[in-house]
């Protein structure tokens, strides 16, 4: 939920303009797709993934799901397919590999392959509650809510607690909270005529917290 994927297709459209891809294709994939079900399944996979993307950018999400401790493996044939792709590939073809830090650490050290020709790595930190709170705001500026004054800082200790847990989806985080939010919001206005059909306030909040929280420690 940091703008991973958003960021790619930005990256995929400005090597179109600058010519450095022919077309700036996009194919988003996630890293199980590479991986055929049965013996030799998976090299084709990753070639119809790669022939796909060709011209443009191949987008791996969660690429770590392709680390195997077990040698001749499934996805250790993906991995050597792949490297082999790219080499081949690598005048027209940009290969983003996506994922959590430590665990993508862990795959790019699987395959001396992978290290000698990934050259950039971008990290993409948590957000701020600051920037946690003004997408929020955003989405319900697009819907035309308004948001009481109190909204702000219930909305800040929402996230300095929650952004620290290592599951934390930031933006997704941030937008499954905000549909909430609209839903609580609208039932409370349904019960009473004089409400302002647009305004967000602070029991909307509390109410939609109160709700996670028990799923969450279950």
């Amino acid at each position: 939920g940091t703008g991973k994927t958003t960021v790619a297709r930005i990256i995929g459209q400005i090597f179109k303009d600058e010519k450095i891809l022919s077309k700036g294709e996009f194919v988003e994939i996630h890293g199980r797709d590479l991986i055929g079900k049965y013996v030799g399944w998976t090299a084709k996979e990753v070639k119809r993934c790669v022939e796909l993307a060709k011209g443009g950018v191949l987008f791996i999400d969660e690429a770590y799901s392709l680390n195997s401790d077990k040698r001749g493996s499934f996805e250790d044939e993906a991995i050597a397919t792949l490297i082999k792709e790219m080499e081949d590939n690598r005048n027209d073809l940009c290969v983003i590999l996506a994922g959590y830090q430590e665990e993508m650490k862990e795959l790019i050290k699987l395959n001396p392959g992978f290290e000698s020709r990934i050259q950039f790595y971008i990290d993409f930190p948590n957000y701020t509650p600051e920037e946690l709170y003004e997408i929020f705001k955003n989405l319900a500026r697009k819907e035309e809510y308004k948001l009481s004054r109190q909204v702000k800082e219930t909305l800040y200790d929402v996230f300095q607690e929650n952004n620290t847990k290592e599951t934390f989806s930031n933006g997704r985080y941030v937008r499954n909270l905000y549909e909430k939010v609209k839903i609580e919001q609208a039932n409370r206005v349904s019960l009473n005529k004089n409400e302002n059909i647009n305004l967000i306030k602070k029991c909307d909040i509390e109410d939609v917290v109160q709700k996670i929280k028990p799923k969450e420690i279950k």
